[in-house]
């Protein structure tokens, strides 16, 4: 979409495509590069530091939705605190 207005834009304007339209063709191009990517399964072991408050989506699953993306074995450690918290340093 934004290269067929970036194509008018300058053709019947002659001028430079202005920044704040082609950060939405980026942000375009980001969004579709989302749709179109499929993460790999890591075959080898995983770790993963789980924080004790969880968010709820991820409650009810033992994996916290990484055992689609992890094909070896997953090793799980349970840290104290939130997921912000994990980030903060100690």
């Amino acid at each position: 979409m934004w290269k067929m207005i970036r194509g008018n834009y300058k053709e019947f304007l002659r001028k430079q495509l202005p920044d704040s339209l082609i950060n939405f063709e980026v942000l375009d191009a980001n969004i579709q590069a989302k749709k179109d990517y499929v993460a790999p399964v890591y075959l080898g072991l995983a770790t993963l530091f789980s924080c004790q408050v969880k968010e709820p989506k991820y409650c009810h699953d033992p994996q916290f939705g990484w055992g689609s993306f992890v094909g070896g074995e997953l090793k799980i450690h349970e840290v104290p605190g939130d997921h912000y918290g994990m980030l903060r340093e100690p």
